[in-house]
């Protein structure tokens, strides 16, 4: 097999109003349909049925060709319980039908699911504890060890990882003194940055009058009439 790998833009749907191209399924104990119309999904029209016929029986949608979960950070699911008292597990495996990291009681991820409603879980990846990025499955199982259950499951998805945004370039202050104009910079964020002065805003002609060394204020001799001052 080869891993392939996805952009991580947006949430990978691994199901979402039917499964994935690319993906199967490999459910054990139970019966998958996943283009139920037995109940109304989150979007979309169909949902995913798990039809539980032995005990611990779990929906499990495998990888054809593997799948790289580098770059996302959660497993997002929506489950929809027709009994009291369900609880659930999640686990992932490797080729090889290998399973890496540790098995997952949802219900440690805002509780157990709630009968006759949709229940949103989102669980991050790296509480599974697995370094293998590369997956072939993951299981959603039932854990209430009963002979004959029906769960609905939507919007299965990975979640991207985002990083924060930059922080912005600290505030750059003028002044005057002896007719000359200082530039005011916060010394504890000045490393790194030079202030340029230009004539002209269109002309791209920026000149450098500081070196990064962190400051409170430079004056800037023989500045002309008019000058334009940025972080860079």
């Amino acid at each position: 097999m080869t891993a392939s790998i996805h952009a991580q833009t947006n949430i990978f749907w691994v199901f979402n109003n039917g499964l994935a191209s690319g993906w199967g399924d490999y459910t054990w104990a139970g019966v998958a349909n996943y283009n139920s119309t037995d109940i109304t999904p989150l979007q979309g029209t169909y949902v995913a049925k798990l039809t539980v016929t032995s005990p611990w029986g779990g929906l499990q949608p495998y990888a054809i060709n593997l799948f790289d979960i580098t770059g996302y950070s959660k497993l997002t699911f929506a489950v929809w319980p027709t009994r009291d008292g369900q609880t659930m597990q999640t686990q992932f495996h490797s080729a090889g039908d290998t399973a890496i990291g540790q098995a997952l009681n949802i219900g440690s991820y805002g509780g157990n699911p709630v009968k006759g409603q949709w229940n949103v879980y989102n669980i991050p990846l790296a509480d599974f504890g697995f370094t293998n990025k590369i997956i072939l499955k993951f299981g959603l199982q039932d854990e209430t060890g009963v002979a004959s259950n029906v769960i609905y499951f939507c919007n299965i998805g990975f979640v991207p990882t985002t990083n924060p945004p930059a922080d912005p370039p600290p505030a750059l202050g003028i002044t005057t003194y002896s007719n000359q104009p200082v530039v005011i910079f916060p010394t504890a964020s000045g490393t790194g940055y030079v202030v340029q002065m230009t004539t002209n805003l269109t002309s791209g002609n920026w000149v450098t009058v500081t070196d990064g060394v962190p400051f409170t204020g430079v004056k800037i001799t023989n500045a002309p009439g008019t000058a334009f001052f940025q972080l860079h």
